[in-house]
């Protein structure tokens, strides 16, 4: 038995835009950036990019609702393609997205950082900021 299932969780990378075929159905697409689960010899989490598709309503509810920088979820499967440009063939594989969910929102991270600041627990840089043994719940 053969699948193709693709479940991606990451952050938008910038917003997108609803199009339409020369028939006239809706698409949007776009680029979710992935972090791997690991780091590299420098500390740093390299990270993937991959190209999505998203077809219809959906289309239309995805540029309504998600905007750059916010974290999504989507979930589909893969489907490749080839062009030809400038004498060379290109492949492509794209993530078709069957679901997508709002993780977390940049609204969502504005009101975190707000709270916390109000708890004194971030700084702005300006003011150092002290931890006793009492603010830990440990």
């Amino acid at each position: 038995m053969s699948m193709n299932i693709a479940a991606l969780r990451g952050r938008l990378v910038m917003k997108t835009e609803l199009a339409r075929t020369v028939s006239g159905k809706t698409f949007t697409t776009g680029r979710i950036a992935v972090p791997r689960n690991f780091t590299n010899k420098d500390g740093e989490r390299p990270t993937d990019f991959f190209r999505f598709v998203l077809w219809g309503k959906q289309a239309q509810n995805f540029v309504e609702l998600v905007d750059q920088g916010d974290r999504i979820g989507l979930d589909g499967h893969l489907q490749s393609s080839s062009y030809e440009k400038d004498g060379y063939t290109h492949f492509v594989t794209d993530i078709y997205v069957d679901h997508f969910d709002l993780i977390e929102t940049r609204q969502d991270k504005e009101i975190l950082r707000h709270q916390l600041a109000e708890n004194e627990l971030v700084s702005d840089g300006n003011d150092e900021v002290v931890v006793t043994d009492d603010d830990l719940p440990f």
